[in-house]
């Protein structure tokens, strides 16, 4: 009678996560989680190296994401250039799901040592309480000299 019981009780513990909606294909984050997004096609670190401008003044455009379902308010987004120096820029609030563009930034000269590393981070002042965590807030960027 005890086994019986236990694989009872164990069906319908499955029966009643599966039926609540717990076992999802994608995580379900219920406010905002921003995330530094790769327009690109490459793989890593160069599929953040998003170009705008020409080659004498070249420009890094910035995407950030909403993974989850809620609005994200303003914040800022911070990159880093190795060397170069860091850029903040102001982050308009994210419809969950959506993504956008920030304004082009200037790539110092510096950078390119042959080529440029940077670093992304979005909710750079952890202003905002994610849902997701804030473990998946920065990226290492690198754009290869052409």
């Amino acid at each position: 009678m005890g086994r019986s019981f236990m694989a009872w009780a164990f069906a319908s513990l499955v029966m009643a996560t599966i039926v609540s909606g717990c076992m999802s294909s994608r995580p379900f984050y219920e406010g905002a989680d921003l995330i530094p997004l790769k327009p690109s096609g490459l793989s890593g670190s160069e599929g953040f190296c998003y170009l705008a401008g020409d080659r004498e003044s070249p420009q890094l455009i910035v995407s950030v994401q909403n993974v989850g379902e809620g609005e994200s308010p303003a914040s800022l987004t911070s990159i880093d250039f190795f060397p170069g120096g860091s850029v903040q820029l102001h982050t308009p609030a994210i419809a969950g799901g959506d993504w956008i563009d920030l304004p082009p930034v200037a790539i110092p000269p510096a950078c390119f040592n042959p080529d440029c590393e940077f670093s992304i981070t979005v909710d750079w002042g952890n202003d905002i309480n994610e849902s997701g965590g804030e473990g998946n807030n920065e990226v290492a960027g690198r754009c290869l000299r052409s």
